[in-house]
């Protein structure tokens, strides 16, 4: 995201633009790539909580470290061949201005089956070949089912039904208050709850992040719309904005939910900010001294100017 930030309050500046636009079709593939990732990611993690608190005594079973890797390298491969047709959706032409010191850039969709040639010269145009046209067209309907649809809706029935769990497990540790076993079980029940509860809240705010992008998402599949609708671009924006929200708020509450992150934090902070009055204090102790021993230079001029005054007054006595 950050050349996409940067082109904000860079656009007028050529030395930036032409990179960024040049290569600003691969940039938002590779952006929505990790969207992606993140998207299977936060779906994966709601599903083992859920595996964990349904079945404790098997959650072993369920992920050990050659599955996860295998698990991630698929959801690598997988999401990459569900975005990859971003990198070639649309033909795109450079546009030189105001004698080559502004450029602008003009890119047609490649889903259509011809789109103009030029922006200068509208009669001539382009015909997109049929395999393109079909991997754009596979690409989005995929995408949109199982890059939104599936993880949003996912999250949200898993949600409930991780609810539902807690509540089960609260009443059958209320129940069996009594036996010693159980409350020897206690503390394991309330860190997993704590877990859970956290888990719950990033897919909750994941689900609500993403939920107007699966609305547009399902109407551009369904009904489509114009390439100059305004209204439509706007909210789109809107929506691609709560997205990002979404899944900056993830990152915090995925970090801020340990408690050990928030103590390296806070220690790492006050190391800083003791560093800094450490430092500060030894200035002021330097300049303290300093000034201490301009005043004993002082001190010992005015003792030997008075020592050689008295010396010459004696002299002119004798």
């Amino acid at each position: 995201m950050l050349p996409h930030t940067l082109a904000l309050f860079l656009s007028n500046n050529i030395h930036f633009r032409y990179p960024y636009l040049l290569h600003k079709q691969g940039l938002s593939a590779i952006n929505n790539w990790l969207s992606a990732i993140s998207s299977i990611l936060i779906l994966a993690v709601t599903m083992e909580r859920f595996l964990v608190i349904r079945a404790p005594l098997r959650s072993r079973k369920y992920w050990n470290k050659s599955q996860r890797q295998c698990f991630f390298f698929l959801i690598l491969l997988g999401t990459f061949l569900l975005i990859i047709y971003h990198f070639f959706e649309y033909d795109c032409q450079l546009a030189h201005f105001c004698n080559g010191t502004q450029i602008y850039m003009f890119c047609y969709s490649a889903g259509t089956r011809t789109h103009p040639g030029s922006p200068w010269d509208k009669l001539s145009s382009v015909r997109t070949s049929l395999i393109r046209r079909m991997l754009i067209q596979m690409g989005t309907i995929c995408n949109a089912i199982f890059v939104v649809f599936v993880p949003v809706f996912s999250v949200a029935i898993l949600n409930i039904l991780l609810i539902r769990q807690l509540r089960l497990n609260d009443k059958i540790v209320r129940t069996s208050s009594q036996n010693s076993t159980v409350q020897g079980l206690i503390p394991t029940q309330k860190n997993r709850r704590h877990i859970t509860l956290t888990v719950i809240t990033i897919s909750t705010c994941f689900a609500i992040s993403h939920g107007p992008s699966a609305i547009f998402s399902l109407w551009e599949l369904l009904i489509g719309y114009k390439s100059n609708n305004q209204q439509i671009f706007t909210a789109i924006s809107i929506a691609n904005g709560f997205v990002l929200t979404g899944k900056t708020l993830n990152f915090l509450l995925f970090c801020l939910s340990s408690a050990h992150f928030r103590k390296k934090c806070l220690k790492i902070f006050f190391k800083k900010f003791r560093k800094k009055r450490q430092n500060s204090s030894s200035i002021e102790r330097f300049q303290q001294s300093r000034l201490e021993n301009k005043i004993q230079k002082k001190q010992k001029t005015q003792k030997l100017s008075i020592l050689t005054l008295n010396e010459i007054g004696n002299e002119e006595f004798i």
